[in-house]
């Protein structure tokens, strides 16, 4: 069945070919952020981190999730348990990059530096939404700010999201 349209197709083959001649080439925008998708199920998805909706709920448990994917993974939980472990401080986690993410924990430095105020990040997703509210700040505000961010994206500036290594 088609996410967008809800037709019903026999084979996965047909809904992919009908999903891209009938809705590939139409953009859906977010009006919150501006994100624009090929799909309206993808805009669904998106909108659903504005909302905060968890449509989606574990059988064994009632809690809830806001992607299917995320709830495939917590179902492994009540299957297996937690499996990947820390070598550090023992702490179990239920997938390899959640233990990789929970393991710059125990490195003292923060690798992501934000060049317009020196803010240090451990991770990359909290850097790269730190960025983000630069960028909207920037367009709120006066020229002074807005130079200074223009300044640190210069293509002379060192990229922002590599690693420093120390």
């Amino acid at each position: 069945m088609c996410e967008d349209c809800s037709q019903v197709f026999s084979t996965r083959s047909a809904l992919t070919k009908h999903r891209a001649e009938s809705h590939a080439n139409k953009r859906y925008a977010c009006t919150i952020c501006g994100l624009e998708y090929d799909y309206m199920s993808q805009y669904v998805i998106h909108q659903r981190a504005h909302t905060g909706e968890k449509p989606f709920e574990c059988d064994k448990c009632g809690k809830r999730f806001g992607h299917k994917c995320t709830l495939l993974v917590h179902h492994r939980r009540h299957i297996k348990g937690k499996t990947v472990k820390c070598g550090t401080c023992g702490r179990l986690f239920d997938t390899k990059s959640q233990l990789s993410r929970h393991e710059r924990i125990h490195v003292p430095k923060k690798p992501y530096n934000c060049p317009v105020c020196g803010k240090q990040f451990e991770q990359k997703s909290l850097f790269t939404k730190h960025k983000w509210e630069h960028e909207e700040e920037a367009k709120r505000a006066p020229e002074v700010i807005r130079q200074a961010h223009e300044d640190s994206l210069a293509p002379n500036s060192p990229p922002t999201d590599v690693l420093q290594e120390n």
